[in-house]
């Protein structure tokens, strides 16, 4: 029998009519479900060292109300109308989150966050077997995230004390797709005194949990990672698309410019800067061994939007290395570059006419967006630095007489006003 398994992870808010009803989980599922997802959260704040969120009924009611409505308004139908569906009931947006507070007759604290995110499978499967297993793949999708989209990883290892937990499970006997949805609240909740002494230490830092419980080592220069120094090849680039969020560096602090980026590493980092967030979209096991790992709702929602394939044996091989010739199509498929009207070609003594990657060679050299004249070395590793500058060249402004509308026709969004809008990205 073939199964059919998708994951969201998402939070925003839209408005769409009711169209079904969420059921109640019996009360001894739903109280082991509860105790699994609270296990899991503390489990993986344990890992980083931070105090374990105790549970606490009031802001259940809070997490309980949002994900009855959500799964209440829930359209299995499509993809298409089971992200239209859940995200219109979803948001991050704090006047909202703490509307419902209000509404539930619950403080806030002096601190407050929510989580959201639901998983379907055809058949469903038993309870609470089948939904203990969603709840795990969802959890481990939060903690598998990565800047600029891990603010569901941020929550969990936030500086929070207690946890609110909503379960609801849409279980029709017609419907193809059934679906548990998960609804988690954290507040922090201290006396005043607590509160003046948490702030002080933080020394003024952005309460985030990259910023208060794990800092990369800093440069000991000007330049954006221990390893790229200010005048380094391609330092101008790195650093540039560092700040406005397209890009990141190891934990470790440096970038290591000099490595061939990896097909997985790739697609996120052009899928950020087309402005397109896998946040709020669903992502399943759209390869043999792409399932939920970081990279897999960039992978997912790029094969969706048809900008990528697998190979024969149905993998993505997403730790492969990349060569220019395949990063350079890539680029010029995502970022939607045509070539510049009335150019000359130009031509590399290494890139055959004819051949698959002629075009995007072409193209991206007609527009002087490649950092390599006359040899292309097309079989050569295409490194993280190489990425960074081509990137930073598509998006660096042009001068009047060389008007560059490069557009990708899935997003209508012209990447220069991409690059003036996104220097005030943050995580949803």
């Amino acid at each position: 029998m073939t199964r059919r398994v998708s994951i969201i992870i998402a939070s925003f808010l839209l408005t769409l009519p009711t169209l079904a009803s969420a059921t109640r989980l019996p009360t001894e599922a739903n109280d082991e479900l509860t105790n699994q997802v609270l296990q899991s959260i503390n489990d993986s704040r344990k890992g980083e060292n931070l105090p374990p969120l105790s549970f606490s009924d009031a802001v259940s009611s809070v997490a309980q109300s949002h994900v009855d409505d959500t799964a209440s308004h829930f359209d299995p139908s499509t993809i298409d109308t089971r992200e239209a569906s859940y995200l219109a009931h979803t948001s991050s947006d704090g006047r909202n989150l703490a509307q419902r507070y209000s509404d539930a007759g619950v403080q806030t604290g002096w601190g407050y966050a929510e989580n959201a995110g639901y998983w379907t499978r055809a058949p469903f499967g038993t309870l609470p077997e089948s939904a203990g297993y969603g709840l795990r793949l969802i959890h481990e999708g939060m903690m598998a995230e990565v800047p600029p989209n891990d603010s569901h990883r941020e929550n969990i290892l936030g500086p929070y004390t207690h946890i609110g937990i909503g379960l609801s499970l849409f279980d029709e006997a017609e419907a193809e797709l059934n679906a548990i949805f998960l609804v988690t609240n954290f507040s922090r909740y201290s006396s005043q005194e607590e509160e003046i002494a948490f702030r002080e230490s933080l020394k003024h830092l952005v309460t985030s949990p990259r910023s208060l419980f794990g800092h990369a080592a800093a440069p000991e220069h000007e330049g954006p990672f221990i390893d790229v120094k200010p005048d380094d090849e391609y330092a101008v680039a790195i650093s540039t698309m560092k700040e406005q969020g397209f890009l990141q560096g190891y934990e470790d602090g440096s970038f290591r410019s000099g490595d061939s980026v990896s097909r997985a590493e790739i697609v996120k980092m052009l899928l950020n800067v087309v402005g397109i967030s896998p946040i709020g979209r669903e992502f399943n096991q759209c390869f043999t061994d792409v399932f939920n790992q970081w990279h897999a709702p960039y992978v997912c929602l790029a094969k969706r939007e048809g900008w990528i394939k697998g190979y024969e044996d149905g993998s993505f091989r997403p730790g492969q290395d990349v060569t220019r010739a395949e990063g350079i199509t890539l680029v010029a498929r995502i970022l939607g570059i045509e070539r510049k009207p009335g150019s000359t070609p130009v031509s590399f003594r290494d890139v055959p006419p004819g051949i698959w990657y002629e075009e995007p060679a072409m193209t991206l050299s007609d527009w002087q967006f490649l950092p390599f004249e006359n040899v292309l070395y097309p079989e050569q590793g295409f490194t993280r630095g190489e990425v960074a500058e081509v990137l930073y060249r598509s998006m660096s402004p042009k001068s009047d007489e060389e008007d560059i509308s490069v557009e990708n026709p899935k997003t209508s969004r012209n990447l220069q006003d991409i690059f003036e809008e996104e220097g005030t990205l943050s995580s949803q």
